[in-house]
């Protein structure tokens, strides 16, 4: 169902039924399973920077941080009263931060596994929470179409974010700005000092679901139930390449390290995009199910991507040999 980022060749995956499983993709082989690390389904999983730790949260109403070292859970964060929608940690900050449909995002030390504190003012359910640990600062979008950034080490709200008409679904960030994605079919980029709206990203024609910001090369990448992924200068606001040929909704997205566009749709699709040329360059067949997750390996000599799907299979891939035939 959702797949973490690598570290050291490894890349961990949450499953409906709530189990978390370890692969090595050097091998490849299963190195280690928890079959009942949740007792519902798994929503997001992630690993700390700088520790062989797992976060994990799930529809149970918890998260837990998982230490493969010892090949163990080694924290439970209960508190929460409904369903988890997500988890990031900080290794900085020494802090697990969590969102959840009961409209709080709540801040957990990683060593006691302590909600230290609880930051309320959504007004329906919390899609994604990101952390910024270089400022202290804590952002949040939700149902409620509000994008929300705190000062978690004052406990404050420091600007509310409004002009989505739609549910929030994904927040990225760095040093001057956020952008947003929503079911409004739009993308929203805010000032982070001041709170005030600098583009609005306007062509989808459904909701934005998923998308990436290339900061370096001022360059956005979303993909929607439209079918389509679009490409947007972020400065100016231009949609610059609309890339079409899905047969269904874009349910995953990630950039390649060759800079490759790969998109995954809710048929089991997945297309490798050639950003210069405007053109599909490799359609992959391999899921019988939406494609869930799509995550890039920097570990390997050769650039590769993991697919995950709810087909309940993990692919594993090489741009190298994708990159071989044309469409």
């Amino acid at each position: 169902h959702c797949l973490s980022s690598f570290r050291n060749h490894v890349i961990a995956a949450g499953t409906e039924n709530g189990s978390l499983l370890i692969f090595d993709v050097a091998k490849p082989c299963l190195r280690h399973r928890f079959p009942e690390a949740h007792s519902e389904r798994v929503v997001y999983t992630e690993y700390v920077d700088k520790d062989a730790w797992v976060a994990t949260c799930s529809a149970d109403a918890t998260a837990k941080i998982f230490d493969l070292n010892a090949m163990c859970g080694a924290l439970t964060l209960t508190g929460h009263e409904g369903p988890v929608t997500w988890c990031e940690m900080s290794s900085v900050a020494r802090l697990i931060v969590t969102s959840s449909v009961d409209r709080t995002v709540r801040l957990w030390d990683i060593r006691t596994g302590e909600c230290v504190a609880s930051l309320t003012g959504h007004t329906d359910a919390i899609v994604q929470v990101r952390v910024d640990p270089g400022v202290d600062a804590v952002m949040s979008g939700g149902v409620d179409h509000s994008v929300r950034i705190w000062d978690y080490r004052n406990i404050r709200p420091l600007h509310v974010l409004e002009g989505h008409s739609g549910m929030v679904k994904s927040i990225e960030f760095d040093a001057n700005s956020i952008i947003s994605s929503s079911t409004d079919h739009t993308l929203r980029r805010w000032d982070r000092v001041s709170g005030a709206l600098l583009h609005v990203y306007q062509g989808h024609t459904g909701p934005v679901q998923n998308f990436h910001a290339l900061w370096e090369k001022n360059l956005i990448v979303s993909g929607s139930l439209d079918r389509s992924v679009r490409v947007w200068n972020i400065t100016s606001g231009e949609n610059i390449r609309t890339l079409k040929g899905h047969d269904g909704a874009v349910s995953a997205l990630m950039m390649s390290m060759d800079g490759s566009i790969v998109s995954g749709d809710t048929n089991g699709q997945i297309r490798v995009w050639n950003f210069n040329e405007r053109k599909c360059v490799r359609t992959l067949q391999g899921h019988s199910s939406a494609v869930t997750c799509l995550r890039p390996n920097p570990d390997m000599y050769y650039p590769q991507f993991v697919s995950a799907s709810l087909d309940k299979r993990i692919r594993q891939l090489q741009f190298h040999a994708l990159l071989t035939k044309r469409k």
